[in-house]
């Protein structure tokens, strides 16, 4: 009987000991840095605002034309009170996408620039499809945009 509640009471401590040591805090394999603080993203080409997305949601439609690659577009982010914010620049943060239907459309960077903050849409054929935009700080994300239409001509 002594075996047994013994061994219950270990089993006890090491359950709470075990899930006070999983805090993030306390986590020695847990990168640390602070996290991008965006509230929106606007993309721009030649200083020319093409489309934004603030807190989630837009109106704008970013375009591109059927078997040609667009201009360079660069990409930048608003805080909290819709101020400018220059991408992050830590090695461990990215850009990355997900675009809905890329028989449609899809993103290229240059070669040795992947997961930098610019980019070509290339237009695949003509169709209208969506695309959401993420900031990537390890295995996870700092910032998602909320969808856009992309439409190729």
């Amino acid at each position: 009987m002594f075996l047994r509640k013994f061994f219950i009471l270990v089993s006890i401590l090491a359950l709470v000991l075990f899930s006070a040591g999983c805090d993030d805090e306390d986590n020695p394999v847990e990168n640390h840095e602070h996290h991008f603080d965006a509230e929106g993203i606007f993309f721009e080409s030649s200083g020319i605002v093409l489309a934004e997305i603030f807190q989630g949601s837009t109106t704008d439609t970013l375009y591109a034309e059927a078997g040609e690659l667009s201009s360079h577009i660069e990409v930048m982010f608003y805080d909290k009170d819709k101020n400018e914010l220059e991408p992050p620049t830590d090695e461990d943060k990215s850009f990355s996408w997900e675009i809905a239907d890329t028989n449609i459309v899809t993103l290229w960077q240059h070669e040795g620039e992947e997961g930098s903050f610019e980019f070509h849409l290339n237009g695949k054929t003509a169709g209208t499809t969506t695309a959401e935009f993420f900031i990537l700080h390890g295995s996870h994300s700092d910032f998602r945009s909320g969808e856009i239409t992309i439409k190729v001509q």
